[in-house]
């Protein structure tokens, strides 16, 4: 994270190793951060162990690793009866589609997802289409 430029880099799911994408800090997500950040020196995401178990005592902050985060997700979309959920893939789409929304600009919804060919992000244009629909078939 750099706080000064209000920045979070990425490493890019890319076929180039070491490529970077950017986000920005907005005052919603600065908001969580900083809570978040007062729980731990040098980790943002932290849970509290709940039990003894293979060298973590209960009690002690650690932070969330992917693998944690995704038994946890999964564990939520089974309690929810969601099937054919796609933890990341479907967590983008959702951003995505959201922004696409709110923005009506592709081109910073390729800027968020990282897209390095605007193809692939025109396959949220759809939602465009579906919302005019929508908007001319409201009473």
């Amino acid at each position: 994270m750099d706080w000064v430029n209000g920045v979070i880099s990425y490493t890019k799911k890319s076929k180039h190793t070491g490529d970077l994408g950017w986000l920005p800090i907005t005052k919603e997500i600065a908001a969580i951060l900083r809570k978040e950040w007062e729980h731990h020196d040098e980790f943002v995401f932290t849970y509290i162990c709940q039990r003894t178990h293979k060298g973590r005592i209960k009690g002690v902050r650690y932070p969330i690793t992917y693998h944690g985060l995704t038994t946890a997700a999964q564990r939520a979309v089974k309690k929810a009866g969601l099937t054919d959920w796609r933890m990341i893939h479907d967590l983008r789409h959702t951003a995505a589609t959201n922004t696409l929304r709110r923005s009506r600009n592709l081109a910073a919804v390729q800027g968020m997802l990282g897209h390095s060919d605007i193809t692939q992000t025109q396959k949220y244009a759809h939602v465009l289409l579906d919302d005019v629909r929508e908007a001319m078939e409201s009473p």
